[in-house]
This record gives C-alpha cells, structure tokens and sequence, in this order.
C-alpha cells in the first residue's frame, strides 16, 4: 500500500480550489474566507463604530466622545470617560463567475471592549480588548491523478489571534499630541492539508499544524490640530508600526490514515510529530496619513461634522511566517474617506429643533484597499461603501454642571473582494456593526444651589 508522501503548496491549492470546484464550511468561529488561508488571514478592522461608519477612516479623527484606538494621540483629545463595546454580524457570498458557483456564509463575532479617560488635561489613556486577525475556511476540490485515481484535497483552518492594547497620548505641546500603543497578541490559529484517496489501496496523508502567538507589538500616533475661525478645526495625523518578530509556537503533525465505518480516522503511521517548537512569526512595518475636517458647535461636546480622509500601507513583503516563508504576500495600500454630521449642530434652522432625527449622528463613507493578497500573480481588491448613525439616549434630571451621554452605533460595510477574474474567487460581503458608548465625568464634584 502506497501513500501520497507530500502536500501541495498553498499556491497550487488556490489554483486548484478556485479552477476546479471549491467549497466553504457554515459555522466557524469568527470567519468564513477561503482568503484566510493566506498570512495570519483575515485582520481586524482596528477601529470603532463610528470610524466603521465613515469608511474606517481614524488616523486624523480627533473626536472627544469617542476612543480612537487607530492613533493613539486622539486619546489626548478624551473629554468623557468613556466606555465603548460592540458585535459585529457578517454576511457573505462566494462565487466564481465562470462556473457560476455561489454559496452564502455568515457568522457573528466580538468586536472590541474598550475605557479610555483623560489622567490630566495633557495626557490620555486607553485600554481595550479585540480580535487581531481571523482565521476560517474549509476548502476542498476533486482531480484525477495518474496511478492515483480520484483524488480529494481538503484544507481548513479556524481560530485567531487576539490582542488586549493598553495606549497612552500626551500632548508635548500647544495643540500637537502623540501616543503610543502597546499591544499584547495571544491566541492561536489551526491549519489542515489533507489528500483523500477514493482508492482505498492507498493511505490518507494529512498535516496539521497549531501556531500559537504570545508576544508584545508597538505603533505609534501623532495628531496636529489647527483652529480656525467660526470653530472650524483642520486636524493632520500619522500613525506608524516598525517590523517586529512575534514570539510563537508550533505544534505539528504530520500522518497516515484510514477511515473506519464510523468516519473516525484510524492512523496507520506518524511521518513527522513536534510539539511546542519556538519560533518567530515576522510582522512588517505599516505607516499611514490622515487628514480631517471639521466644525465644532459649542452647544455639542464634540464635532457637529466633520470630512476626512487617508491613505496607509503595509509592507507585506517582509512577512514571515513561522517556517521562514512569505507566503507569496505583497505590499499593500489602502484609501479611505468619510464624514459625519449631526443636524441640530451643523444647520441653524434645525437649532431650535426637538425632533429626534436632528440629533442623531449620520455617517458615511467609502474604501478602496489593494490587498497583500495576490491569486495567479494578480492582486485581489476589496472596496466597499459604508454608512452608520449614532443615537443618542436623552438624559432628564442632570444635575447642575453634570454632563454624560449614551449613543448606540449601528453601521454597514457593503464591499466586495475579487482578483478581477471570471474563474477565480469573489466576495460579496455585507458586515454589520452593532455597539453602544458611554461617556460621563468621573471624579468631578457638583456643585447645587
């Protein structure tokens, strides 16, 4: 009895997936993206509700109602100690164009937990806890193999990596703040590579290995803001992360196997076994600019609207993984624009106004990112409109000097990922954001009359 010694590369896996038949499993954990197989797969947006809303644009927002976690120099701008939580729901569709191939996945995850507050008026500071990257696929495909016969080749994967970001801003001087973000990345991602032999003379192969992270990360922000005249305000930004080696390990093991009549799989032989080897896993640098703006009315805490704008890109190319490897990855960019505005701040004849809708926050925006991913020498694209609102909670009975606000954010990302190709993968995905802000005046003392 013979067996298949070795597994195809993940480059030749996407072009047999996407050629020749592919499929995705319901039901992972945190996402369902054939694209996770590439890198540490699919990463976390980084921002918050209302910069979801507005295109995910952050690095030149300067809000004081909300927690910019993108450039940590905007905690400087914190008026509120606030606390912001939020789920996301998720909604995509596969299809390969050429054949005609569609299937609809979904999945619900956590989105982020976070408390930012001012320590003095020169010097904010966030915490916060949310995914880093995800990782979801099962993708299989059939071919017929000389002196093989009909062969199956199956890949998964699941899991992802996290990260709890403790961040500091201080504004060093008049009107110029700059922060730092530590990030602590934990969790671990599962991988599987499989050959199924419909001839039962042959043994099954599979891989499996587990990469575990536990390591610290560092980025940095600085924001500019300039005051005009009429409470108009032009705020620049810039954010950095430098290349940093990750401290992982890896389990791995690599067999034989044949199914028993239950659909368990009895192994026949161990062709390779390790367990808790220490490695690296290579993140690349990242930069981005930002600019944004906007105009505060003294009767809001924050911004009555506010348009921005920004370009990031990360170098890709200097990515490793655990054993070495690029993984095929380029250089990527992404784009981004947005605004936002509250009505009964932004236009005089609603100034006056009790009706509901003119205090609601509505925010659109757009993206256009060329992603590190590339199929047959072809990068794919993911582009996408995005809109949200923030709705306010009124508050009755404050006491005098006392300022607080609840806002519940609902957003929409509506976008699509594809290489361009008729016979190759594209998504259409519609993601959902679901979140609520708390901000209030801790230690302050009232006076009453």
């Amino acid at each position: 009895m013979q067996y298949l010694h070795s597994i195809l590369k993940k480059g030749t896996i996407l072009f047999i997936c996407f050629t020749l038949g592919w499929g995705v499993a319901k039901g992972q954990a945190n996402s369902v993206s054939p694209f996770t197989v590439y890198g540490l797969g699919d990463l976390s947006e980084g921002y918050f509700a209302q910069n979801f809303g507005i295109g995910g644009t952050s690095i030149g927002v300067r809000e004081p109602l909300y927690i910019n976690m993108a450039n940590p120099a905007s905690y400087t701008a914190l008026d509120f100690t606030t606390l912001e939580t939020a789920m996301s729901f998720k909604v995509v569709e596969q299809s390969i164009e050429s054949t005609n191939q569609k299937l609809r996945n979904q999945n619900a995850y956590f989105n982020y937990f976070a408390l930012g507050f001012k320590i003095k008026d020169w010097w904010g500071m966030s915490v916060s806890v949310s995914p880093y990257s995800f990782v979801g696929y099962n993708i299989f495909t059939t071919d017929s193999v000389a002196d093989f016969g009909d062969v199956l080749y199956e890949f998964q994967g699941k899991g992802g990596i996290n990260q709890a970001v403790f961040g500091n801003g201080f504004e060093i001087a008049k009107n110029l703040s700059v922060g730092i973000n530590m990030r602590y990345l934990f969790g671990s991602y599962d991988r599987s590579e499989a050959v199924l032999f419909s001839d039962k003379s042959y043994y099954n192969a599979k891989k499996k290995t587990s990469n575990g992270v536990s390591s610290f990360a560092f980025d940095f922000g600085l924001q500019y803001e300039k005051h005009l005249k009429e409470n108009k305000v032009v705020t620049v930004g810039a954010t950095y992360a430098n290349q940093i080696d990750l401290n992982a390990q890896q389990d791995l093991l690599q067999y034989t196997f044949l199914y028993g009549n239950t659909g368990t799989e009895n192994i026949i032989d161990t062709v390779d076994a390790s367990l808790d080897v220490k490695g690296k896993i290579t993140l690349p640098s990242r930069y981005g600019v930002g600019l944004s703006y906007g105009y505060k009315n003294p009767d809001w805490y924050g911004y009555a609207w506010m348009i921005t704008g920004e370009f990031s890109s990360t170098n890709w190319t200097r990515y490793s993984n655990f054993e070495g490897n690029n993984g095929g990855l380029k250089d990527s960019w992404r784009v981004a624009f947005g605004g936002f505005m509250v009505p009964q701040y932004s236009f005089e004849k609603f100034k006056r106004g009790k009706t509901y809708f003119s205090k609601i926050e509505y925010r659109i925006g757009g993206f256009y990112e060329n992603t590190q991913v590339k199929i047959e020498d072809i990068g794919v694209i993911n582009y996408g409109a995005t809109a949200g609102f923030g709705l306010p909670f009124p508050y009755k009975n404050l006491a005098q000097g006392e300022k607080k606000y609840t806002m519940l954010n609902l957003g929409i990302v509506v976008g699509n990922k594809w290489n361009g190709e008729p016979d190759q993968l594209k998504e259409r995905y519609v993601n959902l954001i679901f979140g609520i802000t708390f901000g209030d005046q801790w230690f302050q003392k009232f006076k009453y009359r």
